[in-house]
């Protein structure tokens, strides 16, 4: 099935977070990149999260589909819809590409380098415009800048069916590795926001300026959330995609 891809813009984006709820429920035409990853034979089973980069690749951490590198063909990519695991369009995985720099999680957890992973489908979604923009490699973001995480949301143990976006702020980076133990060391390849108020998943975007910026790793400190920082890795990420 094929899904038609919107292109995210900066009105869309602000339009996100609305009123003093940091907080608020979303339909999938704001978030239009927002997929599920699930299993091709038991499609109730979900693996995690992503986001459409153009009309043939998804991204995620690679702590997220490590289990499944050498199985593309048993995974399905959902997408178009904003309700948890129903509705949209199912696409079939053809390959799945872990970064190099990517070592299985040890004790400091997935907050080393290289934590991403590509997934190229079988027939293209809609050849529009590329729905997730990724910042220049040498772009920075800096501290206090505005964010929103897109997620479906853990609440008792379940995933919300409503897709929901929650504003946050960057963190320096130093800060960020402080309010982690001694034992873990952020990668510089690590970003970090404040704490959210929701319980997202590992493999969420964080959205910036009508940018992907992030990509929510699964550990976080006390006060702080780490993420993936996409601009470190555009080159990877464009030599990949270009190949097709």
């Amino acid at each position: 099935m094929i899904f038609y891809t919107t292109v995210i813009t900066s009105v869309v984006l602000a339009s996100f977070v609305q009123g003093s709820d940091p907080v608020t429920p979303i339909p999938i035409k704001r978030a239009p990149y927002k997929v599920l990853l699930v299993q091709r034979f038991n499609k109730t089973q979900v693996i995690g999260t992503g986001a459409i980069l153009n009309n043939q690749w998804v991204i995620t951490t690679a702590s997220t589909i490590i289990n499944h590198k050498n199985k593309p063909h048993s995974l399905m990519i959902r997408s178009g819809s904003g309700i948890y695991n129903q509705g949209g369009g199912l696409h079939e995985v053809d390959r799945i590409i872990i970064h190099p720099d990517f070592q299985k999680a040890s004790a400091n957890q997935h907050l080393g380098k290289g934590d991403l992973a590509l997934l190229k489908i079988y027939f293209n979604f809609h050849s529009s415009l590329t729905v997730a923009q990724i910042p220049t490699p040498h772009h920075v973001t800096t501290e206090n800048t505005t964010a929103h995480v897109v997620s479906w949301p853990i609440v008792s143990g379940k995933n919300t069916k409503a897709l929901k976006a929650e504003s946050t702020k960057t963190v320096n980076w130093e800060k960020c590795q402080e309010s982690y133990s001694s034992k873990t060391a952020l990668d510089v390849t690590t970003m970090c926001t404040q704490k959210l108020t929701i319980k997202a998943q590992e493999g969420d975007a964080l959205i910036s300026r009508a940018e992907l910026i992030g990509l929510l790793k699964s550990s976080s400190s006390s006060d702080m959330q780490a993420y993936v920082d996409m601009a470190s890795y555009k080159i990877w990420i464009d030599e990949i995609t270009a190949g097709r």
